[in-house]
């Protein structure tokens, strides 16, 4: 019955999912893909370039307890990200690669992140290799997933959102 209901949500998506890249979409995760089920799809306006960006930041306030993949290293996401740990003491961990590690510890940020991994309200689990080409966040209060272009590039301007999220047996 997953796999029946995968092939639904990948028809339902197939234009998005036609314009973005999974070369490197980690096999296992397609068993997940009913988390696109029933979610939201946010796209920015042209009149709107950062729409999905602040609700993003939106959708982690009031968050407590989050698991990123974290492919990309972005100034205006980890803000939003220190901001829920300081505002509701949560815990988050984070998967990222040791080029994007490396660039938040240099970052102006690099500091709080510090801070926070050594309260134990932040791990963050280094890969040698590339991460994933998604952007995946799962909160205690929903999850979203955004992709990559077929170009490598961050596609910074869809991301589904999926307000109450409820895990599915597995087969």
């Amino acid at each position: 019955m997953n796999i029946l209901h995968n092939w639904d949500t990948i028809s339902k998506y197939s234009r998005c999912i036609n314009y973005h890249s999974f070369k490197k979409f980690p096999l296992e995760f397609a068993r997940y893909m009913f988390m696109l089920d029933e979610s939201e799809r946010i796209e920015s306006p042209s009149t709107d370039m950062y729409k999905t960006r602040k609700l993003y930041g939106k959708q982690l306030k009031e968050a407590t307890n989050l698991k990123i993949i974290l492919p990309i290293y972005s100034q205006q996401y980890l803000k939003y990200i220190i901001a829920t740990v300081k505002e509701n003491n949560s815990k988050i961990q984070i998967i990222t690669s040791r080029n994007i590690y490396e660039a938040i510890k240099e970052s102006t940020l690099g500091n709080d992140i510090k801070k926070y991994r050594n309260n134990g309200n932040i791990r963050i689990f280094v890969t040698e290799e590339d991460v994933h080409e998604i952007f995946l966040t799962i909160t205690d209060k929903g999850s979203s997933i955004s992709f990559f272009y077929k170009d490598d590039t961050y596609d910074d301007t869809t991301f589904f959102w999926k307000e109450k999220f409820k895990s599915k047996k597995k087969c």
